[in-house]
């Protein structure tokens, strides 16, 4: 599957991630959470996107929306 990860920089200066896929769907995103530093964000998604969490332990929880 041919993705790219595109790095974006939001008004209050954090950097957010998202992976899209060439057809332009994204695949995958950092969550808005916010990375202080553009390297940090970079790292982030390269891990994710890369599979550096391969140690974890699988778990799929089902959760009902709180409202």
């Amino acid at each position: 599957m041919a993705t790219q990860i595109e790095i974006v920089t939001r008004t209050d200066g954090k950097f957010d991630w998202s992976l899209r896929h060439l057809n332009g769907d994204i695949v995958a995103t950092s969550g808005g959470q916010g990375y202080e530093s553009r390297s940090e964000c970079v790292e982030m998604a390269r891990k994710v996107v890369g599979g550096g969490y391969g140690e974890a332990v699988e778990a799929i929880v089902d959760r009902e929306h709180e409202v």
